[in-house]
């Protein structure tokens, strides 16, 4: 291992990346740079936007390389796999892979060698790795009062990426899936909510049996500039709870750019999602769905001018009932006044968002987005002044005697933020909140205390208060607007005036518990324990317990 390190270091400063490609956004790393930059043991790393190229990520590992004596015990052993894993991008050195095919006999399933299925390489001209997918979720949860519910959830598939003419990478992955036990509790976890094989197809029996996913890119990554298209998730935003993009964003399409020069940042993307959904009957096709073209844009300026000080300014623009439109394919338009010179018929987000790390050990942020505001109106409770504030940090106080981290983050979402008063406008994605876990109307209180104990395992114990004014709805049918729905914007017989937090009350606490174990490389297994105890309106409760344990794969 010293002799790996030692190579990084003599090729940091003039390498050359074997692999053009994507790191997958569930890959460790992303936690552990994180926690490097908290440090300030890596330089201009932004943790706003993921999932990272290939590129970055290794930049950052020799970055790390130079100062490994600065990181604690458990950080080297971990920056060492990182070298292993990420090998063949720093040196152009298989040593410490493995394939089943076509050398099964030297296969090494339990090794800590980096698994796949097959690999080919020639240089850094072209190469290919394969992998085979394999996970099984078991989930259990109890409701106050009813019979607990159980589901099995068996998914396998496989991912192929490669490189090709130095500076292109392409990736392309596919699994199926299909389960035993409660549908219904399967349908309200993960990507299966907006799975349509597995909820809607055959309305007569309420969905198949069976799910299916597929994520692919194409991308030129020419170090300064970087060009990609293709399919797969994206976090945006500070801190445990994402707030432009959350943690359980949809698979869509998009076309992206990036520009990286020194402290200057530029990133830019315009993607498809899914608008409402329209069902009519023909006595010759059958059913036939009308579902409306619904569009995200999303560009940002970044300027990283120290560990004192960065500074993000952004817009996005989700607009609707109409093919592409050539005043967002413009990267480097004010989307602002070319959504008011557009007749004002879209959803138009500013945003600014702010990190500082002078300490050591401590990184603080925050993010200010501005769905709608007028100025005339500021500090009244005006419906059109609708923003998000979220203020957060990341402390880690003994970092080399105790590796323990605090995380403690505040969201106020104002009333109508994120909605929009044409419906298809709204901030979903088929009737799903991009942002997962943000309510309008509404403010939470998190902390989460991480511990990781051993370089292949960490335990997360975390708490999530919410305080919510929800609308008042009486047999499916809006009655009183309060602003607290994402699919309920502002309606002409709503009321001027949107107070915060007015509405029917409720109050949700989370507790969580997760441990994440890597017993044998490639090999994970997580345990999620979750304990929600909610008071919603007209004085009911609802209590819920959930267990699950997920077995992950990558061979």
């Amino acid at each position: 291992m010293k002799k790996i390190i030692i190579l990084v270091l003599l090729i940091a400063t003039n390498y050359l990346s074997a692999q053009v490609g994507i790191v997958e956004i569930e890959n460790p790393v992303y936690g552990f740079l994180s926690r490097m930059k908290t440090m300030n043991l890596i330089s201009r790393y932004d943790e706003f936007e993921l999932p990272k190229t290939r590129k970055l990520v290794v930049a950052a590992i020799i970055e790390l390389s130079k100062v490994r004596d600065r990181l604690n015990q458990i950080d080297r052993r971990i920056l060492d796999e990182l070298v292993n894993e990420f090998e063949y991008d720093i040196n152009f050195s298989s040593e410490n892979y493995t394939r089943l095919f076509p050398s099964i006999n030297y296969y090494k399933p339990y090794s800590d060698r980096e698994k796949f299925l097959y690999f080919m390489k020639d240089s850094s001209n072209f190469n290919l790795f394969a992998n085979l997918l394999v996970q099984n979720n078991y989930i259990y949860s109890k409701d106050a009062g009813l019979d607990g519910r159980k589901v099995n959830l068996i998914q396998f598939g496989g991912r192929i990426r490669g490189t090709f003419l130095h500076n292109f990478g392409f990736m392309i992955q596919g699994t199926n899936g299909t389960y035993r036990g409660s549908k219904s509790l399967a349908q309200q976890f993960g990507s299966l909510r907006y799975n349509y094989k597995f909820n809607y197809d055959k309305l007569s029996n309420g969905g198949v049996d069976y799910f299916d996913e597929t994520e692919g890119y194409l991308l030129a990554d020419f170090n300064l500039l970087k060009l990609k298209i293709g399919r797969d998730k994206m976090n945006i935003g500070y801190g445990p709870v994402k707030t432009i993009l959350g943690n359980n964003p949809p698979q869509f399409d998009y076309f992206l750019m990036n520009i990286d020069y020194g402290i200057f940042g530029f990133s830019y993307f315009h993607g498809k999602l899914l608008g409402s959904t329209d069902i009519t009957y023909d006595n010759k096709e059958g059913s036939i769905r009308d579902i409306i073209d619904k569009y995200i844009v999303y560009h940002r300026f970044s300027f990283d001018f120290n560990r004192h000080f960065k500074l993000g300014l952004g817009e996005m623009v989700v607009y609707s009932n109409r093919s592409y439109d050539l005043s967002y394919i413009n990267p480097f338009n004010y989307y602002k006044s070319v959504e008011h010179a557009g007749k004002d018929r879209d959803n138009s987000m500013l945003f600014l968002d702010v990190q500082n790390n002078s300490i050591n050990g401590l990184n603080l942020y925050a993010t200010l987005l501005m769905d709608d505001l007028d100025f005339g109106k500021f500090g009244t409770s005006y419906y059109g002044n609708q923003y998000m504030l979220e203020i957060g940090g990341r402390f880690i106080p003994f970092y080399m005697a105790l590796p323990v981290q605090l995380d403690l983050n505040y969201v106020k979402v104002s009333p109508y933020t994120y909605s929009h008063r044409i419906f298809n406008n709204n901030f979903t994605n088929d009737g799903f909140a991009l942002t997962d876990e943000i309510l309008p109307n509404s403010e939470s209180y998190y902390i989460g205390i991480k511990s990781r104990f051993h370089h292949r395992a960490s335990v997360t114990i975390n708490f999530k208060y919410t305080h919510h004014g929800a609308n008042e709805v009486v047999n499916g049918n809006l009655v009183r607007n309060y602003g607290g729905d994402y699919l309920a914007g502002h309606r002409v017989k709503d009321p001027t005036d949107a107070v915060f937090l007015e509405g029917k009350q409720q109050v949700f606490r989370k507790y969580g518990f997760t441990l994440t174990s890597e017993p044998v490389n490639n090999y994970f297994v997580i345990l999620n324990a979750f304990y929600e105890y909610s008071s919603l309106t007209d004085l009911t409760k609802y209590e819920n317990t959930l267990l699950s344990l997920i077995f992950k794969m990558r061979i």
